[in-house]
């Protein structure tokens, strides 16, 4: 996974993330970046490299957070409210399945 990537995905704005990971690989050294990548949780751990380098750099702003997490709420609210996947029958309709022992 790209740097870019993993940005957009925790809710930097798409016009926002170049610069956003210029900014990023500018704090924190490549020897860093590179074990942030091998690890199990890479989000974690750019956050903790983020928080600890030198000019401490903010992976995504407070608005672009409350944006991000707006926004997946309303898509599994959406989700939840969508129609169940067609089985062939309405919700409630009873079934003439009979159980074998």
């Amino acid at each position: 996974q790209s740097l870019e990537k993993i940005l957009t995905e925790h809710g930097v704005p798409e016009g926002a993330v170049s610069q956003r990971a210029s900014d990023v690989i500018a704090a924190i050294p490549d020897n860093k970046l590179n074990v942030a990548f091998k690890a199990d949780d890479t989000w974690g751990e750019l956050l903790r490299m983020a928080k600890d380098s030198d000019h401490t750099v903010r992976l995504v702003q407070s608005a672009e957070l409350k944006a991000h997490k707006k926004q997946a709420r309303t898509a599994a609210r959406a989700k939840s409210q969508a129609p169940a996947a067609s089985s062939g029958r309405n919700p409630g309709q009873k079934t003439n399945d009979t159980v074998l022992p």
